[in-house]
């Protein structure tokens, strides 16, 4: 490796619920053998029976998997959500006495997963469902306050989803009877920006982006106008005030519970809202030469 060798940045993942049980489940990988770090976020299918089991079993298989990857050897997000899918299939199978016998096969234990991997040079994207999955900018606190989200931010995640009588059908998912089709990921792959801003990455379950298309509405002047969730709002604007002062993972880990507790209290939950945030060591540094400026009265 040369110079810009891999050096980790911050990973952090938070959830809340208005339900008594939220069946979303996020975790992080790390593997400094390898080394990468990674952000896994499930999201439970509300209408499953024990999908905060399914959601929470995937989650953890996948990180598992991230964590074991030998040095040298690539990443085959196919392979990690199979595996995945066999260790839910075996979990329910060891507990198939204790099920209802008129159990509703096609409506059990099912969750959609989205999973960011960040190596040496490059960040990695793989899910299978729905959710939210941001590609942002690190300097997208430089934008003007009229600009009320940033131009740097991009969602990568296309829904598994169709129309379906009146409402959006998942159709790719795991559960214990999904086919190998069905549980086989969407992949991308991009370079990092290793020379100029650094890359923030934010996955997310809807219930903080809840569309599966972006919503757009006219004026009545026939402008298209594009719409957007008041909680993504609400996180570019947490992430800003975190980069005020000294990034740390123990900050990042209140920022996130902040958030989401924030977003309860005011009555913007909905559903089960679970957010991971992935931040690469080049923003980091980019943040920490803008405070530099500031502190010097460079910037406003």
């Amino acid at each position: 490796m040369d110079s810009r060798a891999f050096r980790p940045g911050l990973v952090s993942v938070n959830s809340v619920s208005k339900k008594d049980v939220n069946q979303d489940a996020a975790t992080i990988a790390i593997n400094e053998a390898y080394p990468l770090t990674a952000v896994v976020v499930a999201d439970g299918l509300g209408s499953h029976y024990r999908a905060e089991l399914g959601a929470t079993l995937v989650a953890q298989a996948i990180a598992d998997g991230l964590e074991a990857l030998p040095r040298g050897q690539s990443v085959d997000f196919a392979d990690l959500f199979a595996c995945a899918h066999v260790r839910l299939k075996m979990a329910v199978e060891s507990m198939f006495e204790t099920l209802p016998p008129d159990l509703d096969w096609s409506n059990a234990f099912g969750t959609t997963v989205v999973c960011a991997v960040e190596t040496e040079d490059r960040l990695t994207f793989a899910y299978c469902g729905n959710g939210r999955l941001f590609h942002v900018r690190g300097n997208f606190n430089t934008f003007p306050p009229s600009q009320l989200l940033p131009w740097s931010a991009l969602n990568y995640l296309n829904p598994h989803s169709i129309p379906c009588d009146g409402r959006n059908a998942i159709y790719k998912l795991i559960a214990p009877r999904s086919t190998g089709d069905e549980v086989h990921p969407t992949i991308m792959t991009v370079s990092k920006d290793l020379t100029h801003f650094g890359d923030i990455v934010i996955c997310c379950t809807d219930g903080i982006y809840s569309y599966d298309q972006t919503p757009i509405g006219r004026d009545d002047r026939q402008n298209l106008w594009i719409g957007t969730e008041p909680a993504m709002s609400r996180l570019y604007a947490a992430l800003a005030a975190f980069f005020e002062g000294e990034p740390a993972q123990e900050a990042l880990d209140g920022v996130l519970h902040d958030y989401v507790a924030g977003l309860k209290s005011d009555g913007l939950v909905s559903d089960d809202c679970t957010v991971g945030v992935l931040i690469t060591e080049k923003a980091l540094a980019f943040q920490a030469q803008l405070r530099e400026k500031r502190a010097d009265g460079v910037l406003a």
